[in-house]
Parts: C-alpha cells; structure tokens; sequence
C-alpha cells in the first residue's frame, strides 16, 4: 500500500480515537459527577485557586441559611464541598434543589421525581401541591438526564446523608410568573419543617474573564438587591431558577444575600482568554442589606452604518457584523443597564439623504437603527462632527425617531453645547446625567459646558460625558483634550468617554475619574490600516464605593469586530499603557487582566 494511503489511513484512525475519547469522558461525566474528569483531563489536574474564595474568613455568625446558589459545573467541586461543609452542621432534614433543564427535556415546564407511585412521602405534598398548578409533571427521565442534578446531589447526600433531596428541574421557558407561583408553593411547604432550599446556576459561559468578570458585577448587584425585574436579562444559564430562590427568600424574610465565592473556569485553569464559564456562591440569611444597586455600563466608540458598511448590511444583514463579537446567544450584549456608542451620522425617515450632499455624508434608517436593540443597544451620543450631515431636517428627524423606538440620547451639532447637551436615565433607582459636546470644526464653549455639567451633576448620581475630539489617527491626546477633559472632571464628571480620531488613544485617571480620550472605531469601513480597525470596549461597573473598569480590546476585519485575545490583546495593553498617562498601579492591573479599580 503507497506510503500517502497509509498516513491518510492512520490520520483517520487517530481521529477516531478521539473522537471516542470524547465521547467516553462525556458518558463518564454523566455517569460518575463525584469524579472531577474534566479538571484532571482537560486542565490537567491541579488549578490555581487564588481566587477561589470571595472572603476566606467568611462566618455565618451561627445564623441558619435558609437558602443559597451554588454552581454546578463540576471544576469547581473544592468549592462546592467547601460550601456545603459549612452548612451541614445546621442537621437539615430535607433539601430542595432548583435545577435547569439544560436541554428542554420532556413534557412538563417543571419537573419532579415520581412520588405518586411509592409509599414513603419523600416531597410529596410540595409535588402535589405544584402539581395542581398545571405548570408541572413527574418525570423520573428528565430528572436522572439532569447534568445539573446528576452532579450535586451524590455531593449533597455526602454532607446530609439522612436529608431527603427533592430535585425541582425548569425549563428555559419558565416565566417570572410562574417561577413566583413556584417559590410561593415551597415557601409554604417549607413553613412545617427544618428545609433548606438551593438553587443551582452557572453564570456567565463563553466569555473572556474580564467580559465574564462585568457581567458578573451585574449579576452580583441584581441578587444582592433582589432586584427581580433584572434577573431575566442576566448572563446565566437558568435565570428561572434564580428567580425562583430569590423570591422564596424574599418570602422567608432571607433577604440577607451573602456571597462565599466567585470563581471563573479560565482563571483557574490560567487561561483568562479562553471561554468560559464563572460561578457565584450565595447563602441567604433572615434580614435584609442596605441596597446599593449600582450601575454597569459598556461603551463603544464610532459606529458607522452607512457607505460601504451599508453595502455589507445589505448583502449580508446587520447580524453580520456583530455575530462574532455576540456569540450564537448574544450573551456579550446581555444583562448591561446602558450600551452605548457614538451614532456617525442622523437617523432620518427611510435613511434618506438631503442636500447639500457633504463629502462624507451618513444617514441611517430607523429600521436599520432599531435592529440595534437585539444586541440591547439603548443610548446613543450624537454630539459628532456627522450629526448634522443631513441638515437640520435631518437633526429634528433623529430626535423623533430615536424617541419613537425608545433609546435615550444626548448630544448636539458640533461645537454647540445648549439644551440638547444633556439628559438623565434612570436605572436601577439611579438617576444616571449622560452629556455629549463635539469640537472637531470648531470648539464648544468650554465655559457653557462646565455649567451644563455641574448642573447635571447636581441632579444626578452619577454625571457621564460622552466627547467627539482629537486628531484622527493620534494615538497621543492632544493638550487641548486633556485640559478639556479635567476641567470637565472639575466641573462634575465621573468619568469621560472620548472618541472620534478613529484609533484608540491612551487614558488617563484623574481625581480618581476615568478618562478615555478615544475608544476607536466600533463599526467602521476604514480598511486601510491595523490601527483603524482596532477598537477598545469600556464596560464599567459603578458602585457608590468603587468603580470597575474593565478594558475589552476589539479587532475587525471588514467591518465585523471581534475579541481581541492571547499575544495579540498584550502586545495591545503594552501600546495602550505607553498612550495613557498612569500611575504604576493601574498599569499593573491593566497588565495582568485589563480590569481596573477605583477606589470611591
């Protein structure tokens, strides 16, 4: 047989074997969750847990939980036992598990274990009870078919081995409404007895750990404030579940929400850029935090939908551009309380161009805007030099149409600074002032701009200014930017958010505030250099104690911007740390994980 045969042979054989091998360690997983194959095989035994732990000293001061999350994902069973160590000495006598339903298996919303067959009285009357809603069924398939079940509950009877287990499998499909319908079942079945009530979730999947690590800040803000109408936006793999152990808590008065751990699979296995999965530990205890819900933010810099970009759209469609960065789940957009970028251009009726036709000249249809809200895009500066490319019909016609759709804007025309500069959002009981000034052709009134801002300050918690300024394609802040920028930051602003050179330029934190002097492009058809098709996301979680800044370096090819990551993302930071003006502190945050804290 020729030598070429043999080698296309073995090739295959080999691929085979793999290909089995995969197949076996599932099957294995699946069978086998108190062996925890996927850290030995796949991350090669021993990971650094430095992190593993939230507060290593953490006490529960003798209190009793009557609640908590934890995870399923079995990297991090040292955790998992860790947690439920703490518990077992409180002698529960039956455990309720809230589990997904990872694969929409069978016919029920929600399932339970088949009782109606057996004498004992394992769960029975919370499964009779729940049964009687219509929403549920028994389902011994779906239940021994759970990853999620299959894997905690030979842990779980490890450390309660006379509690009896009652697993509680959701559907993705389960509503806010029915999970509360649900919670309101167990919070009356669990008055009678001494019952402890888990749910399991995993949190953010498929992410970089500094993406993953914002979305987590969200996360953490929503259930440690019980704010419920937020919990289906998140970045979790069973939103129902949460929701339906947050609402039993709020029922038993447990809205005490103490975290234990928080871990993410990249980190541990020391790859903080491959995809992964993070996990949040809560016990909830009787009693009740002082709520501070915070905000979290992601900024994009220029996005441009018309010209050549326009071109694409149109052949391919606006998912084209972003499905990359988003993911088959959209889960990069998820969960944020404002995405916003800088609008290139006016939103006219049917994208239409009007005279005098400028060199460069951008219009977007409102249907082409408005399906920016699948990726949860809903504030848009528009102070740029581009925003009166249409004239002032076009400007009038911008404001219309993007209060007709629902997104929140600011900004005039360049070098205006007036009514138009400024609004306020409201999120999460915050009142967040968002402003925008443009000096491209002309600068604005500096001194107008201070008042502007001190005044939105004064009726805001939290003042952010969006600024069109810089020379295109200077990575180097100009003495004009920075002097604005602080003066701006004197008058009132938490942080600044620049942009128009089309090239990202360095940052600077002043008086504890951010300043970025430009984010680059977002959406772009400048194809003609690297540094023009890099970009860099700003995703920031502000708390009244700190503020979280968590750089996302962005690469695009044709228009379509992805992930920066491995040597590519450091030699980035490298560059971007010589752009900044920074203290050694920050540069050495940057360095390791591109995640920043400020100290409030």
């Amino acid at each position: 047989m020729p030598k070429t045969k043999i080698l296309i042979l073995t090739l295959i054989l080999l691929a085979f074997l793999q290909a089995g091998l995969l197949v076996y360690l599932f099957f294995e997983i699946s069978k086998s969750p108190d062996k925890n194959f996927l850290s030995g095989v796949f991350f090669g035994g021993e990971m650094n847990r430095s992190r593993s732990s939230e507060d290593k000293n953490f006490s529960d001061n003798g209190n009793k939980a009557l609640g908590g999350i934890l995870p399923h994902h079995l990297i991090v069973r040292e955790e998992i036992e860790s947690y439920l160590s703490r518990l077992a000495g409180k002698d529960y006598d039956e455990i309720i598990l809230i589990c997904p339903n990872h694969f929409s298996r069978g016919k029920y919303k929600i399932a339970f274990p088949k009782t109606t067959d057996r004498e004992d009285d394992e769960g029975l009357g919370l499964v009779k009870e729940v049964l009687k809603t219509g929403l549920a069924g028994e389902d011994d398939e779906v239940i021994a078919n759970e990853p999620s079940v299959t894997a905690l509950t030979p842990i779980i009877r490890e450390h309660f081995p006379q509690a009896k287990i009652i697993p509680v499998i959701l559907k993705p499909n389960v509503t806010a409404g029915e999970s509360e319908i649900l919670a309101e079942k167990i919070f009356q079945y669990t008055e009678r007895g001494n019952t402890l009530v888990l749910a399991s979730a995993d949190f953010s999947h498929y992410q970089s750990f500094a993406t993953a690590e914002l979305h987590d800040e969200k996360s953490r803000k929503v259930i440690e404030n019980f704010t419920m109408n937020e919990i289906y936006r998140l970045e979790i793999d069973s939103p129902a579940s949460v929701y339906t152990i947050l609402k039993f808590a709020q029922l038993r008065e447990a809205e005490k929400a103490e975290l234990v751990f928080h871990t993410n699979s990249g980190e541990l296995a020391g790859n903080i850029d491959a995809p992964s999965t993070s996990h949040l530990f809560y016990y909830f205890y009787r009693g009740k935090k002082e709520p501070d819900p915070g905000a979290t933010f992601l900024f994009f810099g220029d996005l441009m939908l018309d010209r050549h970009v326009g071109e694409k759209i149109k052949k391919d469609g606006l998912e084209s551009l972003f499905s990359e960065l988003a993911g088959e789940e959209q889960r990069f957009f998820q969960g944020m309380d404002i995405i916003s970028a800088n609008l290139e251009g006016a939103v006219t009726d049917k994208g239409a161009h009007y005279s005098p036709a400028n060199a460069y000249d951008f219009a977007f249809s409102p249907e082409l805007i408005g399906g920016l809200k699948k990726y949860n895009f809903n504030f848009f500066n528009l102070a740029n030099n581009h925003f009166s490319d249409q004239g002032q019909r076009g400007i009038i016609e911008t404001g219309k149409n993007l209060q007709t759709m629902g997104f929140s804007f600011s900004g005039c025309q360049d070098a205006e600074a007036g009514e138009c500069s400024a609004t306020i959002v409201e999120k999460n009981g915050l009142k967040i002032g968002m402003a925008g000034f443009s000096m491209v052709y002309k600068k604005f009134d500096l001194a107008e701009a201070e008042k502007i801002v001190s005044e939105l300050k004064k009726q805001s918690d939290l003042a952010v200014v969006n600024i069109h300024w810089g020379t295109e394609y200077e990575h180097a802040a100009g003495a004009v930017q920075k002097e604005t920028g602080r003066t701006l930051v004197d008058a009132g602003a938490d942080m600044i958010i620049g942009h128009h050179p089309h090239v990202v330029q360095g940052m600077e934190i002043y008086k504890n505030k951010p300043i970025f002097y430009s984010l680059g492009n977002f959406v772009f058809d400048q194809y003609f250099s690297p540094d023009t098709q890099e970009g860099l996301a700003a995703g920031i979680a502000y708390n009244k104690n700190k503020i979280r800044i968590f750089l996302i370096p962005l690469k695009s090819s044709g228009s379509r911007p992805g992930l920066m990551s491995g040597s590519a993302k450091d030699e980035f930071f490298v560059k971007f740390i010589d752009w900044s003006s920074l203290d050694e502190k920050v540069k050495e945050q940057i360095s390791a994980n591109g995640i920043i804290e400020l100290k409030q």
